[in-house]
């Protein structure tokens, strides 16, 4: 039905009309689907976290930039 895709596109659209310059997330390399879906969107791979966000089992760090 592509919800998770189109609740993301709705959340990177508020982003960029609220002024921010890119979108972070963690996750777990377990959600497959997931994480093909923020490839598919842009999303790039991180190497390290954003500070500490206390989210101690997600190892996967991405982000994309939607503004320069």
């Amino acid at each position: 039905m592509g919800l998770g895709k189109q609740l993301m596109e709705k959340s990177i659209a508020a982003a960029i009309s609220e002024g921010y310059n890119e979108i972070y997330l963690e996750t777990l390399p377990e959600l497959h689907i997931a994480v093909g879906l923020y490839e598919h969107l842009g999303f790039e791979y991180l190497e390290h976290p954003y500070g500490d966000s206390g989210h101690f089992a997600c190892d996967l760090w991405m982000r994309k930039i939607i503004r320069n």
